[in-house]
């Protein structure tokens, strides 16, 4: 993942590290082998693609750091069920980030309970 390079950290560098870590290794502990497609890599692609999309975008800091945890965490609700795998995320997210005083913890399950149409 591209998680922000090694300077100074800001707040937003280091719970995006840490969240980075948490999911890391939530997937190696507890995601089951049959659910290879939801992997650490996945996740690292789709947390590559979210920056990306941010960048071009012009996101401000806020809302590019929102889009990132949430791409983090999206894949992480297969480490507790298949049947509703979104729904688990947004729990898990949302411990994660409530326990990490992290700001703006709804704007980030709203990006994870989203759908295109």
């Amino acid at each position: 993942m591209n998680v922000p390079p090694a300077h100074t950290p800001t707040t937003t560098d280091l719970l995006l590290e840490n969240a980075g870590e948490f999911v890391r290794q939530l997937l190696h502990d507890k995601l089951p082998r049959a659910y290879y497609f939801h992997d650490l890599k996945y996740t690292e692609q789709v947390y590559d693609a979210a920056s990306q999309l941010a960048e071009v975008a012009g996101l401000k800091e806020e809302d590019k750091r929102n889009l990132l945890l949430a791409a983090l965490f999206s894949g992480t609700g297969y480490t507790v069920s298949s049947g509703q795998p979104e729904e688990s995320s947004i729990a898990i997210a949302q411990e994660f980030l409530s326990a990490n005083n992290a700001p703006n913890v709804a704007d980030v399950t709203k990006i994870l309970g989203s759908k295109l149409t």
